[in-house]
């Protein structure tokens, strides 16, 4: 959901229902903030070595959570709910996106 987007431009970040952060500002796709000549490649071992990073606006962790109640595990493996606007935020910084 962070990286990619969908065909009309629109972020893969959901706002389900249910969730802990329904304010939370959609991120955008870092894939949107690349300039059209840049190689689109991600190279990373970001969900490997700190856990899942999920969009805020989908994090949930309190019970009944939004997406599965028995199977939905990311959040138990992540590093918080804040994981994801940190990183794009410094990752747009590294490239001085400016967003």
């Amino acid at each position: 959901e962070l990286w990619l987007e969908q065909e009309n431009g629109m972020s893969l970040a959901e706002r389900p229902e249910g969730a802990d952060f329904p304010d939370a500002p959609i991120e955008v796709s870092l894939i949107s903030t690349l300039r059209d000549d840049a190689f689109k490649l991600v190279v990373n071992q970001g969900n490997d070595s700190i856990g899942y990073i999920i969009p805020k606006a989908q994090y949930d962790v309190v019970r009944p959570r939004a997406y599965y109640e028995d199977g939905q595990y990311g959040e138990d493996n992540s590093v918080g709910e804040n994981a994801a606007p940190w990183l794009l935020e410094g990752v747009y910084k590294m490239f001085e996106l400016g967003l």
